[in-house]
């Protein structure tokens, strides 16, 4: 999908809204009470380091992408200015992490699935 200055045409809006709660542009949820910096990873993601402030990301999703539960499905990546990646493929309320290409843990999305707060470090 290609943006313009107006954000992303009529029929996109949703799912380019979930996608971007998905990577990470949303502010951290009340509920958590912490950044998502500031959490500890989720069990067995301890091996994935802290993304840097500065990288390279992208992603997309899919309003419904689960049909049966009519959650979001999303994915980001992440590179850094040395080359190092980290992923997040997300589908309804589990997301696959991955560093450098290697698929490290998965996690728990909260039952919004993509439209929360990432969990994947």
């Amino acid at each position: 999908m290609i943006l313009t200055g107006n954000g992303p045409p009529a029929p996109c809006q949703a799912a380019y809204a979930a996608t971007q709660t998905c990577v990470g542009g949303a502010p951290p949820s009340a509920a958590s009470g912490a950044p998502p910096s500031a959490r500890p990873p989720p069990p067995g993601c301890e091996a994935i380091p802290p993304k840097p402030a500065s990288l390279l990301c992208g992603g997309g999703g899919s309003a419904g992408g689960v049909p049966e539960a009519g959650l979001p499905v999303c994915q980001e990546d992440c590179t850094d200015g040395q080359g190092h990646s980290w992923s997040a493929q997300c589908s309804g309320t589990i997301c696959t992490c991955s560093y450098d290409g290697r698929q490290l843990c998965t996690c728990s999305l909260p039952p919004t699935g993509c439209t929360g707060v990432p969990c994947c470090p």
